[in-house]
């Protein structure tokens, strides 16, 4: 890929599996610990970021409010939401289950670069 990502993943260890395997792959990675610290990566990157990838469970600002505020912003990508959690608890956290790409953890490198083709391709 070549596309720009905005990475938001509260877990250090995996938000560095990520943001490593996709840049090793040629995407451009903007990563955030947090809901908040999202929000400011995107008021700077609003117009280049061609994908939100993003943890469901972090703390400091729910999902639903993060998705809101990136709109706001202009973020026009598409999100791709990554849980441990299994899909019915995401459901209750805003994320409608049947409306989203979504990445059960743990996973591959080849899930996670399988699961962020599809979604930029839109399929």
């Amino acid at each position: 890929g070549t596309e720009i990502v905005l990475l938001v993943e509260d877990d250090e260890a995996v938000r560095h599996f990520v943001r490593s395997v996709l840049e090793q792959n040629g995407y451009t990675v903007f990563e955030a610990a947090s809901g908040p610290e999202a929000v400011n990566v995107a008021r700077l990157n609003a117009a280049a970021i061609q994908l939100v990838v993003s943890d469901v469970v972090m703390p400091e600002m729910s999902v639903a409010v993060l998705r809101r505020r990136l709109d706001a912003l202009g973020v026009r990508a598409p999100v791709l939401y990554m849980s441990g959690h299994p899909i019915d608890a995401v459901a209750m956290r805003g994320v409608e289950a049947g409306d989203v790409a979504f990445l059960q953890k743990p996973f591959t490198p080849g899930d996670i670069l399988f699961k962020v083709r599809r979604v930029l391709d839109g399929r």
